[in-house]
């Protein structure tokens, strides 16, 4: 029996901070052996070796800054020459935030945008217990309502709408990964 040929897949999630875009995606890494990458991973990068805070104000003015200077696509440029370099034939990429992101993304093989979203109270609720950025876990609800209008957070609900695939993660993480098992895995592995 000839070996099963390894689908090529491109999965880009797109959603509002703290919807669950890397929790799904480490479960597609886990379960499925996909190769992650986080536009995040390379402003964190950036701001610890300039020795400044991991906070969401700093990334989001790094990235302004990149994005002005050398174009809305700079970050995805990035991703996705490495894995052309690595030659990976399923990428979970996490957290897409700009049109200009998506034009480049999407002329990887197999490319899948999924939006995945969640209730404003609940991702309010995770920001105070996940402790990812700094002084996160201390917002307000008014900081947080604030952040949500930040420039980075502009196009995520138009990106959202140009997506295949909507996952809702208002439940469980049973419950996510099982849409994700439905929605995706069943699908298009």
């Amino acid at each position: 029996m000839p070996a099963r040929k390894l689908k090529t897949l491109a999965i880009v999630f797109v959603g509002e901070k703290l919807a669950g875009k890397e929790v799904a995606a480490r479960y597609l890494i886990k379960r499925h052996n996909f190769k992650g990458f986080r536009f995040s991973d390379i402003l964190v990068d950036l701001l610890k070796r300039l020795h400044l805070p991991a906070t969401r104000f700093n990334e989001m003015n790094l990235v302004g800054g990149l994005r002005e200077r050398f174009g809305g696509g700079v970050l995805a440029q990035v991703i996705k020459q490495e894995i052309e370099q690595g030659k990976f034939k399923r990428v979970v990429i996490d957290g897409a935030r700009h049109p200009a992101e998506l034009e480049i993304l999407k002329k990887l093989p197999g490319f899948l945008l999924i939006y995945l979203t969640a209730p404003f109270e609940l991702r309010y609720k995770r920001a105070l217990t996940r402790g990812e950025k700094v002084g996160e876990s201390k917002f307000t609800l008014d900081d947080f309502k604030r952040e949500e209008k930040l420039p980075t957070e502009l196009f995520i609900k138009q990106m959202g709408h140009k997506a295949k695939v909507k996952l809702v993660n208002n439940g469980s993480l049973a419950d996510l990964y099982k849409q994700i098992e439905e929605k995706v895995v069943k699908k298009y592995l």
